[in-house]
């Protein structure tokens, strides 16, 4: 209790300069990392805005190239800079014997940033419609608009073994 009372009437008030210093010294210790922290989140940030503007990028030119008739595509977008590619496939090994209707789609996006080189890939299976099927349909519907009015043409799926239309 003397040691209060000697404060409060004391007529030094105020920190010594260690304590001032050491004061400082850790709030440094405890803010650096803070701040450290915080610029590499805003950079992380950055990265992923640009490559979203990059996908946008991407997939514009993916459907564009999807309209035309063309088998590959290569372009350059110059702002931002980014260069894009575009192929029109067979699908690969096994799947073509199995889906022989079936295109693979491919569209790539590069572009550089800070000395490193990044890449975003988007790949689509089409398939196309089997020119066969409506054939058969059109044959259908020409044998069912020859017969008598009052009578329908039998589908495939009521007629017997053996029976023709």
């Amino acid at each position: 209790m003397h040691g209060l009372k000697y404060m409060i009437r004391s007529k030094h008030s105020g920190f010594t300069l260690i304590e001032v210093l050491l004061a400082g010294a850790l709030v440094g210790i405890a803010l650096g990392p803070i701040y450290l922290m915080q610029g590499n989140v805003y950079d992380q940030v950055l990265r992923m805005a640009q490559r979203v503007e990059r996908f946008f990028i991407g997939y514009d030119f993916l459907l564009e190239a999807q309209s035309g008739d063309e088998e590959s595509i290569k372009e350059t977008e110059d702002d931002p800079r980014t260069e894009l590619s575009f192929e029109l496939m067979g699908p690969p090994g096994d799947i073509a014997k199995q889906f022989n209707h079936v295109r693979m789609e491919k569209a790539q996006w590069r572009w550089r940033l800070q000395k490193r080189t990044y890449q975003d890939v988007f790949i689509s299976f089409v398939f196309d419609m089997p020119e066969q099927k409506t054939e058969q349909v059109d044959q259908a519907q020409g044998a069912q608009a020859s017969m008598p009015p009052g009578q329908k043409a039998a589908t495939p799926s009521q007629m017997k073994p053996g029976e023709k239309k």
